[in-house]
């Protein structure tokens, strides 16, 4: 049973414009709890809605409003916040009743996107007359409001200096990027791009040791202290990209080349999967044959 106030009608708040929290939370999964959670234990008074009611217990006896509906839920505050699997979603959520009542208020969405996600979502809240503001979170939900949490945000700048309170509270690391919307999710996708390739490449590199008798925990042990090398030469690339500076490398792309065929050959000789071998490899031998093979590694980029 779920202790605390529940707002069961929204029609007065939307006659008269008046709101009864400093923000609402819609969806409540394990990332929406986490922010709901932070804010209030911030002292902000906030409205939650989940389809699953049970979800806001916790939430409820710390002193949060439960809406019974989207629509109460977005009529309860001046800025909403939207966290939900994706962007089709969070609009079938909305639907055509509360979306009517996001006019004059801001929007902040959560949820995970691509720049066009985002770029729609701006015209579909514009047109609902709502002040929108795309985020994209850097973080895990048990790492939200601590010190490792980054959250990117994009849109409207009157809407970001409205929700900055509660997004700083959030997260300790918060980045305006401008009212480009698509550049948060733009930005998430560059980093989850270094991020997947990094855990491909950690897993392509245990299976290595293991098809060769070698302990993975030594290979683990390995990670840390290459990793701060790594982080060096991936800093160096991206300079390199930014300043469209490619010549007098200190090791050319071919010898990046021949020095992967290893990993290739390993692979062929070992009898495990090539595919991220191969991959790599046919990216390199493009850029070889393209003509950038005696230019810095991030000369790739020419090719892609």
């Amino acid at each position: 049973m779920l202790i605390g106030k529940e707002i069961h009608s929204s029609a007065n708040l939307a006659e008269s414009g008046d709101t009864m929290s400093d923000a609402s939370f819609i969806g409540l999964g394990s990332m929406g709890l986490a922010l709901a959670s932070a804010v209030l234990q911030r002292g902000h008074s906030i409205t939650v809605w989940n389809r699953t009611s049970q979800k806001a217990e916790s939430l409820v006896q710390a002193g949060a409003l439960l809406a019974q509906n989207v629509k109460s839920a977005v009529c309860a505050s001046p800025v909403v916040f939207i966290c939900v699997d994706n962007y089709e979603t969070a609009r079938s959520i909305l639907g055509s009743q509360a979306a009517r009542e996001l006019s004059g208020r801001v929007l902040v969405q959560l949820s995970t996107g691509s720049p066009q996600d985002a770029r729609e979502m701006e015209v579909w809240a514009h047109d609902r007359g709502a002040n929108y503001l795309d985020g994209a979170i850097l973080a895990y939900p048990e790492q939200i409001a601590t010190p490792q949490s980054t959250i990117l945000v994009s849109g409207s700048e009157s809407a970001f200096h409205q929700a900055e309170r509660y997004l700083k509270v959030l997260a300790p690391k918060l980045i305006y990027l401008g009212d480009q919307v698509g550049a948060a999710s733009a930005l998430d996708c560059a980093t989850l791009s270094y991020l997947y390739g990094a855990l491909l490449g950690t897993v392509h590199g245990s299976l290595i040791c293991e098809s060769e008798g070698i302990s993975v925990n030594d290979y683990r042990f390995l990670l840390p202290e290459y990793s701060s090398i790594v982080s060096g030469e991936v800093a160096k690339l991206s300079q390199c990209i930014y300043e469209n500076r490619f010549e007098n490398p200190t090791a050319s792309l071919k010898t990046y080349f021949v020095a992967w065929e290893r990993i290739v050959q390993q692979a062929q000789a070992a009898q495990i999967s090539q595919a991220f071998p191969a991959f790599i490899s046919s990216l390199l031998d493009q850029a070889v044959s393209d003509g950038y093979g005696s230019e810095e590694f991030a000369a790739l980029i020419k090719t892609l």
